[in-house]
């Protein structure tokens, strides 16, 4: 038994050296508001614990994965990824229909799946194609097969094999995300969880390093010359750090005016928190004010992100009206903007997926939400859609 649990033991601490994350003080903070916490009833926090543990007790196998592709596919690293594309916005702005839409042109761009931002190992998608699992692991839904679960398939579709944006890598595999918040719905975790300035410069570049080589693998396994395409919503600062390790990255903005934002994205906070492990959320003091708080906090980070970058870097505003109404025309803007060449193919694309998103209906009831403390956001959206009003007609010519 002795020699049992020191192999135990010894694998753990080769597992913990051998992978870039998690983030452990994030991840034990988690724990810790988990465990202590007096509003998760029995089953909730039950719930929870699973989802922490579960982690821990794979830890190993990650790192047996992580280790495989530096020996066996080592020359992932050789990949050079050029003049990426960003996507930066709030959400509920478009962005999940920005990015599918995107991605559609596969000739031109390549996203990260769902799939491979949860587990970044080519030896493991190696492997699910050896067992042809691959395509059962893509089609399965994130969300439970539950009225709630349903609920939120609506509000946002998501299966494994969808592109979703780096949030789910920060949040799953580092605990270090605003996502983070919605599994564990405590005031205390969301300041701690989305703050990227308080690491220490070491932990950034490792943050950063690990994004760049996940993304490198996924260019090994299934690219070849496609401009790299991700979106964020959550995370400004951390774009901030990106750039750093993509000089030449060209920036996507787009905007919606706040109070449609903001009353889909409390349908959004509220089902899609409750759905992870029952706990209502509104019933955590001070939940809303934080949730609303960091919202506003990001808002501003946003307008100062884009007027810092509107001169340092190519980059195009967009509207989600504008993409939504008119999205040839508007593509067409952002391939120009962009330095592009938008195909004769992919414009019958787009063609029939307006033709769709004309006929689209949601399915779920927004929710009445105080737009107060938005009024700068307004503004600045008010100014964009002025400028996109202008500039989708001067795009739309072929």
């Amino acid at each position: 038994m002795i020699y049992f649990l020191l192999a135990v033991l010894l694998t753990y601490i080769i597992a913990i050296l051998a992978l870039p994350f998690p983030h452990w003080p994030s991840y034990w903070h988690v724990v810790r508001q988990s465990v202590f916490s007096p509003y998760p009833n029995f089953k909730q926090r039950a719930s929870m614990a699973w989802y922490l543990a579960r982690d821990i007790l794979l830890l190993p196998v990650f790192a047996a994965f992580w280790l495989a592709d530096e020996i066996l596919f080592r020359r992932y690293r050789e990949v050079q990824i050029k003049e990426p594309v960003f996507i930066i916005s709030q959400p509920r702005s478009g962005t999940t229909f920005l990015l599918r839409t995107l991605s559609r042109d596969k000739d031109t761009f390549l996203s990260v799946k769902h799939l491979e931002w949860r587990y970044p190992y080519i030896s493991f998608w190696k492997l699910m194609d050896l067992l042809m699992l691959r395509d059962w692991l893509e089609n399965r839904s994130y969300w439970p097969n539950t009225p709630l679960g349903r609920t939120c398939q609506k509000i946002h579709y998501h299966v494994l094999g969808v592109f979703e944006e780096f949030g789910i890598f920060l949040e799953e595999r580092f605990y270090h995300h605003y996502f983070v918040f919605r599994r564990f719905p405590f005031p205390s975790v969301l300041d701690f969880v989305t703050d990227y300035k308080c690491l220490s410069r070491k932990k950034q570049n490792a943050l950063v390093e690990t994004f760049v080589r996940v993304v490198k693998k996924v260019y090994f396994y299934r690219g070849s010359n496609e401009i790299f395409l991700t979106k964020e919503n959550e995370a400004v600062d951390f774009y901030d750090l990106l750039l750093n390790a993509f000089p030449d990255a060209r920036l996507l903005f787009i905007v919606r005016e706040p109070s449609k934002v903001l009353k889909s994205y409390k349908i959004m906070s509220l089902t899609c928190t409750e759905v992870k492990h029952g706990l209502d959320p509104e019933q955590v003091p001070g939940w809303h004010d934080a949730n609303m708080r960091f919202r506003r906090e990001e808002c501003r980070k946003f307008i100062d992100f884009y007027r810092m970058m509107r001169t340092e870097r190519r980059n195009v505003l967009i509207t989600f009206n504008q993409f939504t109404m008119e999205i040839y025309k508007t593509a067409l803007l952002v391939y120009r903007e962009l330095g592009l060449h938008l195909s004769p193919q992919y414009r019958q694309v787009l063609e029939t997926l307006q033709a769709e998103q004309d006929k689209r209906v949601p399915g779920y009831q927004n929710m009445e939400c105080d737009v107060r403390g938005f009024e700068f956001f307004a503004d600045f959206v008010d100014a964009a859609e002025g400028v996109a009003t202008a500039s989708t007609s001067l795009g739309g010519t072929s």
